[in-house]
């Protein structure tokens, strides 16, 4: 993936037989039973550093059946939905909120917030993701 300063943010390449779609921080392991999905790969590392909360980085504003075949097997209690708060964004959140309510049994909650898991403090990010 490359980072650059002008558009286009961001250019993803698949590999050849690469399965996942998606950055999974915590995955496996599952040490918490709270997942945050985010969009990029920043945010889903700062959640899972700061936080504690597991995270996965969809890399865009949708989920591929099979990132929502993982979750599901994952069995999280909580799940937090927290995209970029552009339009495409919270229309992803928005839309990923409504599926994984239908498919789980498991609290789902849309971030709905004014800035990105990456924007904030240590601090500020811990006690914004026990508040929802």
């Amino acid at each position: 993936q490359i980072r650059t300063f002008s558009l286009p943010k961001y250019m993803t390449y698949y590999a050849n037989g690469w399965k996942d779609d998606a950055a999974w921080f915590g995955e496996g392991t599952i040490h918490s039973d709270t997942l945050v999905i985010t969009e990029d790969y920043i945010s889903a590392y700062r959640v899972y550093r700061d936080t504690g909360c597991d995270s996965v980085a969809l890399l865009k504003t949708t989920m591929s059946k099979y990132t929502e075949e993982c979750l599901l097997k994952a069995n999280y209690k909580r799940i937090i939905v927290w995209l970029d708060p552009d339009e495409a964004g919270v229309k992803g959140e928005r839309k990923i909120t409504q599926r994984l309510r239908y498919i789980t049994g498991t609290e789902i909650s849309p971030a709905c917030w004014d800035q990105e898991p990456k924007e904030l403090d240590p601090r500020t990010l811990k006690r914004v993701l026990n508040g929802l």
